[in-house]
């Protein structure tokens, strides 16, 4: 796992944004207290940083906003990523709030919470397509945020009919073979669960699974009315290898 953590850090090429003075500040302030690269220095750290920027209100309330306004010089893909991201995050907040409670560090860990918050989502949800690094890694972690973000699966919990909704807007033939693909998905990988949770690996693989599972049996049970008859799509269809 540890192998792939600079290239999952590198899925998505983000910015810096944090005002060098301040952080010049809060570093000095804060390794005065604390050992650099302790759990008790990087929470206190961010947690200056965000107070210092005005990110974040003495009742720990995020101001969207100024949090945009820093990456305003930006290119728009980038910005608009962020702007998403942030009000994502600002959604939750009193879930952050809550789960702060349960971690021990002498600042309070809400401005960190906040900031994995926005780096993972604008690094797995949001990311420009021109920011994106398309590994096997990256591709695995995106998936697995996308499936997790819409609810159809939890960890290693998995139910894809929560999804059926997506479908509402097929047309009927084409519905009945996604809707077909999202049960017929959730049986298989259920039974090949306990194989899945051995893969070592930075994000579970089960978002990815679940891609290609869908991918392949909606391929395999295509309606007519929108199966492209050619002899490549024919001979690929029926397993026949294709040059």
């Amino acid at each position: 796992m540890e192998k792939h953590a600079g290239e999952v850090n590198g899925c998505c090429r983000m910015e810096p944004f944090f005002d060098e003075a301040i952080a010049e500040k809060c570093f000095h302030d804060v390794s005065a207290k604390f050992p650099p690269g302790t759990t008790d220095f990087v929470v206190c750290y961010i947690d200056c940083e965000y107070r210092e920027m005005g990110l974040v209100t003495a009742h720990e309330d995020v101001d969207e906003a100024k949090y945009n306004s820093y990456h305003a010089s930006f290119d728009p893909a980038y910005r608009e990523a962020v702007a998403r991201a942030v009000a994502s995050c600002a959604s939750i907040q009193d879930d952050i709030r809550r789960d702060v409670q349960s971690i021990g560090s002498s600042c309070s860990a809400f401005s960190f919470m906040y900031h994995m918050c926005v780096t993972r989502q604008v690094m797995i949800g949001y990311c420009p397509a021109d920011r994106w690094n398309p590994s096997e890694i990256c591709q695995m972690c995106q998936h697995n945020c996308m499936y997790e973000t819409l609810g159809g699966i939890n960890g290693f919990d998995i139910d894809l009919s929560k999804l059926h909704h997506l479908t509402d807007a097929f047309p009927p033939d084409f519905q009945d073979v996604a809707r077909m693909a999202l049960e017929d998905c959730t049986i298989r990988l259920r039974r090949v669960m306990e194989e899945i949770k051995q893969v070592n690996s930075p994000c579970s693989p089960l978002g990815r699974m679940v891609q290609i599972c869908l991918d392949t049996t909606i391929f395999e049970n295509c309606p007519a009315s929108r199966w492209t008859a050619s002899i490549a799509c024919n001979k690929h269809r029926s397993g026949i290898a294709y040059c």
